[in-house]
């Protein structure tokens, strides 16, 4: 859509509604306004875009006129949005923005907000700079949409056989700082979770190599203290069906989602394998199975996901890279395929 304009003013799409049906107070000299007039307003509520214009008072929406009797207050500051629409701001709920530096990071979330992004969901980085970024982004020092992140949190193997968390651990151990901690059953979660709070962490997100209790423990000691509980749909050896009724807020990755229901008893990650041609050969195995919205398993985990309030983060687009032929031949479309069959199953 061409023209898009955003607010960010500390409101929601709902307010549009409720505002629109009363009068706007227009007698407070001191205030500062703005009227944005003969806009399409989409409010993410009603079936379509309406003509109208709306009053801005101190960076809060005040009215939402859509019969043209709007009066502009004295000294407002009015633009004529005539041809351009007005949407409430999106929520990006699914970024990485800190594998490189500091400066790449603040362009990111500069070129977000321009976009029309005015909240970021950043799912495991290097939490001093996340941290930085929040406040900064809560103060205006820099020019963003606001920041929530996570923790992640999963068993020591992960953080010795996988490389990507120690480019976000920088001049630290990965798994030993307060933004990426190795747990077992011998761990202090009351601990971690407390470190993970006092960086500014909105959540905690279970990764791998995290079995079903010790799942349900660090969830529970989460949501004790305050924090969100997000995680991957999976998390080896732990099924989707465990992750929900285990506490997750929200599961990621509709990819991997189903099909690892049909295994009798814990599921092998990554890392439990000699060689990828074995990765490959148990997936394709999983992948393979015939499954509707009937089956049982399905109907178990998107019934218990429903009665969890477990959000699906889908993810979907991460699926589609490379799927263009002419970028790359042979290229395995199973993931994209499987992932849409889920989203389609769990919203129906």
């Amino acid at each position: 859509m061409k023209n898009v304009l955003l607010l960010s003013l500390l409101t929601t799409a709902l307010r549009f509604s409720a505002h629109a049906q009363t009068a706007p107070d227009l007698t407070d000299s001191t205030a500062n306004y703005v009227v944005l007039k003969n806009a399409t307003i989409i409010d993410a509520v009603s079936d379509t875009g309406k003509k109208g214009s709306i009053l801005i008072k101190d960076e809060k929406i005040e009215t939402v006129d859509y019969n043209n009797t709007l009066s502009s207050p004295k000294g407002a500051t009015t633009y004529d949005f005539e041809g351009k629409y007005i949407i409430p701001g999106l929520i990006d709920a699914h970024v990485h923005i800190t594998h490189g530096t500091l400066k790449e990071a603040q362009a990111h979330l500069n070129t977000a907000l321009k976009k029309g992004i005015t909240g970021v969901r950043d799912m495991g980085g290097d939490g001093r700079m996340l941290t930085l970024l929040q406040k900064n982004m809560k103060i205006g020092e820099d020019i963003g949409p606001d920041v929530f992140f996570s923790t992640i949190i999963a068993g020591p193997e992960f953080f010795e056989q996988d490389p990507r968390p120690q480019q976000v651990a920088k001049g630290a151990i990965a798994g030993e700082v307060s933004w990426l901690r190795a747990i077992t059953d011998e761990s202090d979660l009351r601990q971690i979770v407390a470190e993970a709070k006092g960086i500014g962490a909105t959540a905690i997100k279970v990764y791998l190599n995290v079995d079903k209790d010790l799942f349900k423990q660090v969830s529970d000691e989460a949501k004790n203290q305050g924090l969100k509980v997000w995680s991957h749909a999976v998390v080896p050896p732990t099924k989707a069906i465990d992750i929900t009724n285990g506490g997750s807020d929200v599961m990621s990755h509709a990819g991997h989602l189903v099909q690892y229901e049909f295994v009798k008893g814990d599921i092998r990650g990554r890392h439990s394998f000699e060689s990828r041609e074995e990765v490959k050969a148990y997936r394709k195995k999983l992948s393979d199975k015939k499954w509707d919205e009937n089956t049982k398993e399905v109907k178990e985990l998107f019934t218990a996901m429903k009665n969890n309030n477990s959000i699906l983060d889908a993810t979907l687009f991460i699926y589609t890279f490379g799927l263009d032929p002419k970028v790359e031949d042979n290229v395995d479309s199973t993931s994209y395929h499987l992932g849409m069959k889920a989203v389609k199953t769990a919203y129906q």
